[in-house]
């Protein structure tokens, strides 16, 4: 590696803020988007079973990156399950690899084994899975996370003001500010709809909507978009 490389991979590797932030945090974020990176890398170099096992291992450690989920899946099954490309570029269909979807449908299956069987013996795979989307913390956890909803609810609180002010709203239905109280529960919005679960998860579906090339470009992006969603929830 050539010095001014290496020094920029120092300072970036050793980093205060960065250990602070990624490192001490109890979920180990950093970690996490070491293994994400490392698992892009491996597709970058066409080695796609390593990069379907590590991502494979990183959603058992954290099943939020199953955001990024759909692009991996599309992009694994444009890439590596089709084997031939037609003239102009599209997908050969009769190229498709049973052999390499085994490969990959095993991959996937070694880990899950591993990671969720001890909870199939001991009985407890429906307490895991309750717990894996608690949406009873509400859209902002117990403090306003800097995302879309964190705005939402505070239009919401905007337009609860102005319709006092001007008595379009009656003060005796107007629930007390809790949002902010810290506690994680879901909460009722007073002038905008409040959002459902299935709201949310259209929102997020609609974010990470990918094309079916095998451009790469292509796969970054709800990659990157799934990250940000990743990274917000993180926070």
């Amino acid at each position: 590696m050539e010095k001014p490389t290496f020094i920029l991979a120092a300072l970036l590797l050793w980093n205060f803020g960065l250990l602070i932030v990624d490192h001490i945090h109890f979920q180990y974020n950093g970690f996490l988007f070491g293994l994400m990176l490392l698992s892009i890398a491996r597709l970058c170099q066409k080695r796609y079973l390593e990069g379907a096992l590590l991502f494979a291992v990183l959603l058992h450690f954290k099943h939020i990156y199953v955001y990024v989920a759909p692009a991996y899946g599309i992009y694994l099954l444009r890439s590596y399950c089709f084997t031939a490309n037609n003239a102009d570029g599209s997908v050969k269909w009769r190229s498709f690899s049973f052999l390499h979807v085994t490969l990959m449908g095993l991959t996937v299956c070694l880990v899950s084994a591993l990671s969720l069987g001890p909870f199939v013996v001991l009985g407890q795979l429906p307490q895991v899975i309750s717990r894996l989307f608690p949406f009873k913390r509400g859209l902002c956890h117990a403090y306003w996370a800097p995302n879309f909803w964190a705005l939402y609810n505070a239009m919401d609180k905007a337009l609860t003001v102005v319709g006092l002010k001007y008595n379009f709203l009656d003060p005796t239905k107007i629930p007390k500010a809790s949002m902010t109280g810290g506690l994680v529960q879901e909460f009722q919005h007073t002038v905008l709809p409040s959002v459902t679960p299935l709201a949310t998860l259209i929102c997020t579906l609609v974010s990470i909507l990918v094309r079916t090339n095998d451009g790469f470009v292509n796969f970054m992006c709800p990659v990157l978009s799934g990250f940000c969603l990743i990274s917000i929830h993180s926070m």
